[in-house]
């Protein structure tokens, strides 16, 4: 047996001398893991296989001039040393590693694993080497797909998911050279990547190599008045070979109520002990996994939490419904986890629509102030993450579009599952897409902002600011935030600021066909929940163009409307005709919203006593609170109390129901989404009874809406507000709540193998509004 030499500073130092220092170590350690726990999100973010994940992930490709994987002082000379980290290595039985070799090696995996389970992830990762890196990567991957699928199919799907049903072999890895993702947009109102700007080679010949691609229409939900779910998704019978495995008979069947009764969170510890979801044994792995199972089984908090995140991103009801009562009951503040913002990341519009979104707020409402839980981490309001939303899901931009603090992020959050429905996390699409190291779903993959997506993000906005624990609905966004480099104040949009360089974005960079109906639909969502057209924030064009200077102050007061008109024209150039009606048809509308609040009575409303409550839990300063002199405070005088109507909201103030042009435009807005998808390729992204043209032609003479849902009384009675009478929740009203039932029936939904069928939320109007 070779005895290792240790050399600090090129002197050789005593083994036993250092094997007593280990010990020692490791003895003081092992006192303080004993109480060690989970940190936050440790197995989450891992959604991504090892080529994909560092196409998308600085960390890993950094070495830390901290944390060296070999220090370049201390040396340990060993001919076996180097089969350690190789596990397929053989190793002689006459030349295994010396004690103190192992008890070095030991001490680095016991290491790394309390900076996994700390959730110091980007520290691990410096500490290894290429391979190291890509066998953790690997493991941790499996592991996240395991919990995945486990909480997709629960109640109905296999109970254990092992290797080969998860088909690891099936979407091996391709060992390339990675490639890049495409172009993409570069900053604000600087080059853009146009509709019609083809993909790079190398996207372009990844995708011609997939043996699969999403389809290209929508699937959607129907909210009705029904107990039980019916989703009219059919298999093929290869599908369901490859989704459940040749026991399908029984898979695809509900699990019996006699049989296995571990939780969803029982399940992952056992997979974390069993590992029988990976080809890698426990001693392969670059890390102390017995220290790390060790840690979870005293985190069942943070365990909970972590599956509940699982059961969100699978949007499976039946273990959100299990975990929700257990995790409202735990403290979510100053954990890093919004569930709020997580919902509206992996929104679906294909098979729950709103309904997670409504239960979550009203089970956390429960036991938490739900207000500290609206503002995440990175500043993003619950409304800024729906705004990424679409962005993920119908443009090519990429994060730091939106926040320059994510320059480092390749992808959005989410982009693995589509708000049609069209791909999720385990489609073979997307699969053999990240298996050829590619990150990002490609534009050529997405379509426009349909009706599918619309709804399902005016429906959220409706239940976000729906309660009365809801906070302000024009409280400051989080996006777009730049600072003047001249006097250092924060330039903070409020959210129709945002919307309006959201849209700008969807028309520049967004898919074909894109004609803004859906940013017109979140638009008139927004009024009639109380934004107010008028309120003024401090723009900067140049910081947005990131063209300012430190010499003087390039920021002025804008309002919405007139954020819209500097636009500069030579960016709204080749935009295709669709394109441009809908930038008209919304800016128009900014501007007949805030004319027509000018000239009116100011509506009673408590708007400002409820900013200085919410700022108690997020730090917001006086000026940003403050509002333009030009919008409120100037109102103030003679003004007259607004007679309101039965669906007003005096104590959130989130209301507006003074317009019976936006009370008007949002009954046929919502019209049009409840009855109306696109069946084939060749059918428009709009019906026929909606029409954009004669919409903008009406708001340019004096606000009459002269569409067919309107011009044939096509629409249920409503009122001024635009809310519709008699509906079981006036956030989404179904089809027959909303159609004249004196007109013969025009919607086309019903196509039962695209349709998924869902009740309406539980938390009725009454108790909706009135919980506190």
């Amino acid at each position: 047996m070779s005895t290792p030499e240790v050399t600090y500073k090129g002197y050789a130092i005593d083994k036993k001398r250092i094997r007593r220092h280990i010990s020692t170590g490791e003895k003081k350690k092992e006192a303080a893991d004993n109480n060690i726990q989970l940190g936050n999100n440790v197995f989450i973010t891992w959604n991504l296989p090892y080529r994909a994940f560092k196409s998308s992930s600085p960390i890993i490709d950094h070495a830390s001039p901290i944390f060296p994987p070999t220090p370049t002082l201390l040396k340990v000379s060993n001919s076996t040393s180097s089969n350690i980290c190789s596990p397929n290595n053989t190793v002689s039985p006459n030349d295994h590693p010396t004690p103190t070799t192992l008890a070095i090696r030991n001490m680095e995996l016991e290491n790394r694993a309390r900076l996994f389970v700390q959730a110091k992830h980007e520290d691990l990762m410096k500490q290894m080497g290429k391979v190291e890196k890509r066998m953790l990567t690997t493991y941790l991957y499996q592991f996240w797909l395991f919990a995945f699928k486990t909480a997709k199919y629960w109640g109905y799907g296999p109970r254990e998911w092992n290797f080969d049903l998860l088909e690891f072999d099936r979407f091996r890895e391709r060992d390339q050279a990675n490639r890049s993702a495409g172009n993409t947009p570069r900053s604000i109102f600087g080059t853009p990547l146009n509709v019609d700007t083809p993909a790079s080679e190398d996207t372009a010949i990844v995708l011609a190599r997939l043996s699969t691609k999403p389809p290209p229409l929508c699937r959607w939900t129907i909210h009705a008045a029904i107990r039980n779910r019916y989703d009219g998704e059919e298999f093929s019978d290869d599908e369901e070979d490859s989704i459940l495995g040749p026991d399908r008979e029984e898979s695809l069947g509900r699990w019996s109520p006699n049989g296995d009764r571990r939780t969803f969170e029982e399940r992952l510890q056992k997979a974390l002990e069993s590992n029988e979801f990976s080809n890698l044994k426990a001693e392969e792995i670059p890390m102390a996994m017995a220290r790390i199972v060790k840690a979870t089984r005293r985190s069942q908090k943070e365990l909970l939490q972590e599956s509940f995140g699982f059961s969100i991103v699978a949007r499976n009801e039946d273990v959100f419904w299990r975990l929700l009562p257990k995790v409202a009951k735990t403290n979510l503040e100053n954990t890093g986890i919004y569930p709020l913002h997580l919902l509206t990341s992996f929104l679906d519009g294909s098979k729950a629509c709103c309904n997670l979104l409504d239960a979550a707020l009203n089970s956390i409402a429960q036991n938490h102030n739900v207000q500290r839980l609206f503002v995440n981490d990175h500043g993003h309001t619950v409304l800024d993450n729906l705004m990424l939303t679409i962005l993920k899901s119908h443009t090519s931009c990429l994060p730091f579009i939106v926040d320059d603090n994510l320059a480092k992020m390749k992808r959005f959050t989410g982009e693995e599952v589509d708000i049609c429905g069209r791909w999720d996390a385990d489609s073979p699409c997307v699969r053999e897409l990240f298996a050829e190291g590619q990150p990002r779903i490609p534009l050529e993959w997405k379509h426009m902002f349909c009706h599918t997506s619309a709804q399902a993000v005016c429906h959220s906005i409706g239940r976000v600011y729906g309660p009365v624990f809801a906070p302000d609905i024009d409280y400051p966004s989080g996006l777009f935030v730049k600072k003047c480099q001249a006097c250092g104040k924060e330039l903070r949009l409020r959210p129709l600021h945002t919307l309006v360089l959201i849209a700008f974005y969807l028309a520049r960079s967004g898919c074909p066909g894109e004609n803004l109906f859906g940013m017109l639909a979140c638009l008139t969502c927004l009024l009639a929940n109380g934004a107010d057209p008028q309120l003024k924030a401090h723009i900067s064009l140049d910081a947005l163009r990131s063209r300012d200077n430190a010499t003087e102050c390039s920021h002025e007061l804008l309002d919405p409307f007139e954020l819209s008109e500097r636009v500069p024209e030579s960016l709204l150039t080749g935009w295709t005709e669709d394109a441009a009606l809908g930038w008209k048809a919304l800016c128009t509308l900014l501007r007949h919203a805030r004319d027509e609040r000018r000239d009116r009575s100011k509506p009673p409303r408590r708007r400002h006593e409820r900013m200085e409550d919410f700022r108690i839990f997020i730090e917001i300063s006086d000026d940003e609170l403050s509002k333009s002199s030009d919008t409120e405070d100037d109102e103030s005088d003679g003004e007259v109390d607004e007679e309101l109507c039965q669906h007003s909201k005096p104590t959130t103030g989130n209301f507006y129901g003074g317009s019976k042009t936006i009370g008007v435009l949002w009954a046929a807005i919502q019209t049009e989404l409840a009855t109306y998808r696109r069946l084939t390729e060749e059918d428009p992204w709009i019906s026929r009874y909606f029409d954009m043209r004669s919409l903008l032609d009406g708001l340019l003479n004096g606000g009459t809406i002269s569409i067919p849902l309107v011009e044939d009384s096509m629409m249920a009675p409503f009122c001024e507000c635009g809310r519709f009478f008699d509906v079981t929740d006036e956030a989404c009203p179904c089809v027959d709540e909303v159609c004249n039932p004196d007109t013969d029936y025009f919607a086309n939904l019903d196509v039962w193998s695209r349709s998924t069928y869902i009740m309406i939320p539980e938390n009725y109007n009454e108790s909706w509004y009135d919980f506190c």
